[in-house]
């Protein structure tokens, strides 16, 4: 299936997005459906977020086209290749007391800024 973008909108009642959930080329039982969508124009979170985790590889070989990956305050983990080879077009701007696990990022083709805290 090919797809020009579609826009995620992850509820507030979300605590976890499961590992591979989105990811190109991998297993994702829960949205099979989904299979071979890969192109993302939008990541929503919906306010009151109470979503702690971004599973193993949950957006693996994804793209986003043109946006900036905003990740609520919720977030406290980035599990193992979260974004790994991820296309990410925009910024990323990452909290002081997030836990970034091993190959989170690895292979990103990122092409705006990734902002650390000071």
């Amino acid at each position: 299936m090919e797809s020009d973008g579609i826009t995620i909108h992850i509820g507030n009642k979300v605590e976890k997005i499961p590992m591979w959930l989105f990811s190109n080329g991998k297993p994702s039982y829960i949205f099979e459906e989904c299979d071979g969508i890969s192109k993302y124009k939008e990541l929503i979170w919906e306010e009151n977020s109470v979503c702690t985790t971004i599973g193993e590889g949950a957006f693996e070989g994804t793209e986003f086209l043109d946006c900036q990956l905003y990740l609520p305050n919720s977030i406290k983990y980035i599990e193992r290749r979260a974004f790994y080879k991820a296309q990410l077009k925009g910024n990323i701007s990452l909290r002081e007391d997030l836990i970034i696990k091993e190959w989170a990022f690895y292979r990103n083709n990122l092409s705006g800024e990734l902002i650390f805290p000071s």
